[in-house]
């Protein structure tokens, strides 16, 4: 199989779509990954754990989003909410996700994970399960910016800084498979997690 290579050195996809879609694709691959493991903690009963690979979900997805829409992935947390803000004040359906993406964040990852306060716990436990349904709005969204860049009409950019980031490779996977270490609020919440299980 013969592939041409772009102006980067990298082999053009087969189907005529931009790497940076490729890339998006890993993204929401990984994202969907995420959220099947976050599920398999809601049923071993570890619902910090399942809020915290929920929000990796939502973040994974919205990285995949920036790269198909701008060609560039970004690298950290502040960097995905800066670039996802950004996309949001020029499309709407965008804004919709950010305002989703912002609560999960607050809910998922600061509060029911780091503080280990997850009530109330239905309320959790839906945002965990509706994490599916942030991922495939993502997904459709950056479906439509990569029609819009196969039939010619859309900009972005593609080349080095938009390689594919690897499947379960990220810094916010390590984060969501790694114990809480240190600190007083880490501490705090593994005692208020003991003291609950008594």
């Amino acid at each position: 199989m013969n592939r041409d290579l772009n102006r980067s050195g990298e082999a053009e996809p087969a189907d005529g779509s931009p790497p940076a879609f490729n890339g998006a694709e890993l993204a929401f691959t990984d994202a969907r990954l995420m959220h099947s493991l976050a599920l398999d903690r809601l049923r071993n009963g570890d619902i910090r754990d399942a809020a915290e690979k929920a929000w990796c979900a939502h973040k994974r997805a919205a990285d995949g989003l920036i790269l198909a829409r701008t060609g560039e992935a970004p690298r950290k947390s502040p960097e995905t909410t800066r670039d996802l803000r950004r996309l949001g004040m020029d499309d709407e359906e965008v804004r919709a996700l950010v305002t989703r993406y912002s609560h999960a964040q607050g809910v998922l990852h600061g509060e029911c994970f780091y503080l280990g306060l997850c009530e109330p716990v239905d309320d959790t436990l839906r945002l965990i399960r509706e994490t599916v349904d942030y991922i495939d709005d993502a997904e459709r969204l950056a479906a439509v910016q990569h029609r819009i860049h196969r039939i010619g009409l859309g900009g972005g950019r593609a080349g080095p800084s938009a390689a594919p980031p690897a499947v379960l490779g990220g810094p916010a996977d390590r984060r969501a498979t790694r114990p809480i270490r240190g600190g007083a609020v880490a501490r705090a919440a593994r005692e208020r997690s003991e003291q609950e299980r008594k």
